[in-house]
């Protein structure tokens, strides 16, 4: 497989109380990428992609913080998660609130 068709891939975790930068969960290529991609996918987590980061994280061990040349970008990307999150929840709650008040119970 060349390397434009390879997968890379890397799962975050970021816990501002305990976390001193963004620590990389899991990581790897091929069909490791894979199962990284399908059980985020699964789990509701968000995918992002960004093959020049991927790549760069994609070779990290687990429990190892993201590179300071990267931090700028996950920053980034972390931030724009954050929103949706935020903008997910509070369209959710705005439905459960219209819903209640015109007496509709399917949501």
């Amino acid at each position: 497989m060349n390397d434009l068709k390879r997968k890379y891939a890397a799962a975050l975790r970021y816990q501002s109380d305990r976390d001193q930068a963004p620590v990389v969960v899991a990581a790897g290529r091929g069909l490791i990428a894979e199962t990284i991609i399908k059980l985020a996918t699964e789990a509701g987590i968000p995918n992002y992609v960004e093959p020049g980061l991927a790549r760069i994280l994609s070779g990290m061990e687990p429990r190892t913080p993201i590179p300071r040349e990267t931090y700028e970008l996950v920053a980034k990307i972390l931030t724009f998660i954050w929103n949706m999150d935020q903008k997910y929840h509070v369209q959710n709650d705005l439905q459960r609130e219209l819903d209640s008040y015109i007496g509709n119970n399917n949501s």
